[in-house]
């Protein structure tokens, strides 16, 4: 789970939707990737924090939080 990038998200009024057309992918598989189900790759790191998030920290935005059982 990604909790410090949905607060980012949150707080910056930026929608799954919005990163699936920054990323040109469906809007599933963004969510699949915001609940760990679905690995990020760098690139896609890299440009959801140049495009969406360049005032925040790349290493916190995607710190990786386990998953609630």
């Amino acid at each position: 789970m990604f909790h410090n990038l949905k607060t980012a998200m949150e707080r910056e009024a930026v929608t799954i939707n919005d990163l699936a057309v920054t990323l040109t992918a469906h809007r599933n598989t963004i969510q699949n990737k915001l609940n760990g189900t679905y690995a990020w790759t760098y690139y896609e790191v890299r440009l959801i924090h140049s495009i969406h998030f360049p005032h925040y920290e790349m290493a916190w935005l995607f710190k990786r939080f386990p998953k609630a059982s």
